[in-house]
């Protein structure tokens, strides 16, 4: 029994998918980017990915970094110079933080749309690349924290 493909896929690629992928069954041929992305170049796609990541990203890392000095130094917060400090560390942190997403984001995004457009093909060494050198943006982080994203990383893997 042939099993649909565009049962987990967003609305906007199930017509590209079901054209010219079917079902598992079938093999698949390249789509061009003029059909995955219509109407927008792949740099203005990027750029739309970018407008739409930056907001996600400070929504999510804002409350991760400021919540637990929140809680644990909230008498000591109401001196000055320890809040000023403090504030200047949630920033700087939730800058490296959204850096790193945003910039794993655009990287892996814009790699895959090169190599497919280089390739010509859809294969599965596209993602692997485009997520090995993604992988490169962990070096915005911390050298703590990119330990405790490598380990999280090799975990699932």
């Amino acid at each position: 029994e042939e099993q649909k493909l565009t049962s987990c896929c967003p609305s906007y690629y199930k017509d590209v998918l079901e054209e010219n992928f079917g079902t598992l069954n079938k093999p698949a041929k390249f789509v061009s980017c003029a059909k995955m992305h219509p109407g927008l170049t792949c740099l203005e796609r990027q750029v739309n990915y970018c407008k739409a990541l930056l907001p996600l990203g400070l929504r999510v890392f804002i409350p991760v970094h400021a919540l637990p000095g929140l809680f644990l130094l909230n008498k000591k917060l109401l001196k000055r110079q320890v809040f000023l400090a403090w504030a200047v560390k949630v920033i700087k942190n939730v800058l490296q933080s959204v850096s790193l997403a945003v910039g794993y984001g655009l990287t892996f995004s814009s790699l895959m749309c090169f190599l497919r457009n280089m390739r010509g093909e859809d294969c599965e060494a596209n993602p692997f690349l485009a997520g090995a050198c993604s992988g490169l943006w962990v070096a915005c982080e911390p050298p703590a924290r990119r330990l405790e994203l490598t380990r999280i990383a090799f975990k699932d893997a």
